[in-house]
């Protein structure tokens, strides 16, 4: 965690290498609505870098969002 772009301490998620990253909580995303924001800065992108994987590792109920150069 790092500090937002208002520099509130903690309130801010900074994932530096292709090895990091963040876990939800497990549960809820498919039987209810929910909202999800990003902001990205790339600093290096290989071909279809995941930005957001929200899934139960089956072809169903899957959310994908990538970025490809």
């Amino acid at each position: 965690w790092t500090r937002d772009r208002f520099n509130r301490e903690n309130m801010a998620l900074s994932i530096r290498d292709n090895k990091s990253y963040a876990q939800a909580p497990h549960g809820f995303y498919f039987s209810n609505q929910f909202t999800l924001t990003v902001w990205i800065k790339v600093h290096d992108c290989g071909s279809k870098a995941r930005i957001i994987d929200f899934g139960n590792e089956g072809i169903n109920d899957n959310i994908i969002l990538s970025y490809s150069n």
